[in-house]
This record gives structure tokens, C-alpha cells and sequence, in this order.
């Protein structure tokens, strides 16, 4: 089980650092995600933010929202 744990606690200290890094780059506020420096949501960050990982550690991305027809 140590191998197991020691596992799930690497990947939780990962998630973690992107969850960290994802919200530090979002300039807004918006649902649970808040910010007392950008209190307000902005249309402008009507977007996915993405985390991915390799060798130099965590870049985030953005990319934009698609709609289907009908959606607000």
C-alpha cells in the first residue's frame, strides 16, 4: 500500500500545482473561482483553461468556448 499512496500523493501535489497555476493566470472571477483583485467575470475569459505536464513541469493554455445552437 506505501507505493499506492505514495503514488496518489504524487498526483495530488501535481493537480494541485495546476489547479494553483490555472487559477493565478485567470484574470476574473467567476463561479467559485474569485478573486478580490478581479472581482468581476469578463467576457473576455469566456474560456477553457487547460494544464498539461511534461519534463518542465505545468504550462497553461487557454482555449475557446464552442456553442451550440440555442446555448446562452
Amino acid at each position: 500500500y506505501e507505493l499506492q499512496e505514495a503514488v496518489e500523493v504524487a498526483a495530488m501535489v501535481d493537480l494541485a500545482e495546476a489547479t494553483i497555476l490555472a487559477a493565478m493566470e485567470r484574470k476574473e472571477s467567476r463561479g467559485h473561482h474569485f478573486r478580490a483583485d478581479y472581482p468581476e467575470p469578463r467576457d473576455e475569459w469566456r474560456q477553457h483553461t487547460i494544464a498539461t505536464k511534461d519534463a518542465g513541469g505545468v504550462t497553461i493554455s487557454t482555449a475557446p468556448v464552442v456553442r451550440s445552437e440555442g446555448q446562452a
